[in-house]
């Protein structure tokens, strides 16, 4: 029961981080794709000085979310794949997209500190998207509100983003460092009956169980079923 309980809002939290992933990489990557084809014919684009352009926040959103969707992968598979080590698995891969996106966030927060010296795309296209174009259709091109809103979706969308990792790490912290005072028990328990395997009737473990995303581990019913109670002997 604590399992299931402990895995559901687990692979929860991980669909929603599989999802908005995903999605920066796809709007992210959609502007990058957008910038690479047309920066060469369009004035807008700056085709006479292209280094006043910083693309690495882009590149560094896309390098980030691909990096959160593999180590989300491996958390998923683990969670329902009984062989898999899950407690462990669920920890080292929160951490690592944790880890990712804190680096992103502040990687890509110091680069929008240069502009307007040194322009992101993000920061060029909402600038210039909130000029009006006149009566002769003279203005910035029709696109750079679009890709004004999908650059501004792809960088913000990093805080929650980091957010659902914090979480996903609290809870592999919390189920694999919860069961340590489980584990001291059942020292106690071989103490008791003198380290060959019986214990007494008074010192059998309950059927309540520590938080653990392992489907037999030692908090789990299964791992009582080798234990043999003696009340006394014959």
């Amino acid at each position: 029961m604590h399992a299931q309980a402990l895995r559901t809002p687990t692979l929860g939290l991980t669909v929603l981080s599989l999802c908005l992933s995903i999605a920066i990489i796809g709007t992210a990557g959609r502007s990058l794709h957008v910038y690479y084809s047309e920066h060469s014919t369009n004035l807008w684009l700056l085709p006479v000085w292209p280094d006043h352009f910083d693309l690495r926040e882009l590149q560094m959103l896309v390098g980030c979310a691909a990096a959160i969707v593999a180590c989300n992968a491996v958390l998923g598979v683990s969670l329902v794949v009984a062989a898999l080590p899950a407690n462990g698995l669920v920890l080292i891969t929160a951490l690592l997209s944790t880890i990712v996106s804190i680096i992103a966030l502040a990687f890509t927060t110091v680069l929008n500190y240069h502009a307007p010296k040194r322009d992101t795309l993000r920061t060029w296209t909402c600038r210039w998207s909130a000029v009006p174009r006149n009566l002769y259709s003279l203005g910035p091109p029709e696109e750079f509100h679009s890709l004004c809103n999908k650059t501004r979706f792809a960088y913000f969308s990093l805080i929650p983003l980091f957010i659902l990792q914090l979480l996903l790490l609290g809870l592999g912290t919390w189920a694999l460092f919860a069961r340590r005072p489980q584990r001291s028990g059942h020292r106690e328990l071989e103490k008791a009956g003198g380290g060959d395997g019986q214990y007494p009737l008074t010192n059998v473990p309950t059927g309540r169980q520590n938080p653990s995303f392992d489907t037999k581990s030692e908090s789990s019913p299964q791992s009582y079923q080798g234990a043999r109670v003696f009340a006394g002997k014959s």
